[in-house]
């Protein structure tokens, strides 16, 4: 939604946090799968999982060096929007958003707020299509 905000630097890297953020759990399901290809289309870019890198850490370093408070807000918020695109968050997924949070500077209200959001925004999508299909 707000991707497109990102650097092409920016953008790369974004992808490989979300792919380090849907394996957290050790799952790669289809939910998350259609959730970073969308990612790709809104960025104009494409990404390959055999390319991710294992040093996520390096990765959350740099984009957190490179990025604005609100370049930060959108990254965190889209992860959060990865990681709750299968209807679960686990204590993995909860530690790997602490932790990006904690580099980013970002507070837990901020992430509070953004499941809350997240949650109610996949519950409407969930209604509205079972209205309308």
């Amino acid at each position: 939604m707000y991707l497109n905000k990102l650097n092409e630097n920016q953008k790369g890297l974004f992808l490989q946090l979300v792919y380090a953020a849907a394996m957290a759990n050790g799952e790669y399901v289809e939910q998350e799968k259609a959730i970073i290809e969308t990612y790709c289309r809104e960025m104009d870019t494409e990404f390959d999982p055999k390319d991710a890198t294992n040093d996520v850490d390096a990765v959350i370093s740099v984009l957190s060096s490179i990025s604005t408070d609100e370049e930060k807000r959108i990254i965190v918020f889209e992860v959060m929007g990865l990681i709750l695109a299968d209807y679960t968050y686990d204590d993995a997924e909860k530690g790997f958003m602490g932790k990006l949070s904690a580099a980013f500077g970002v507070d837990k209200a901020y992430i509070d707020k953004c499941e809350m959001l997240i949650d109610e925004y996949l519950k409407l999508q969930s209604d509205i299509n079972a209205l309308v299909l």
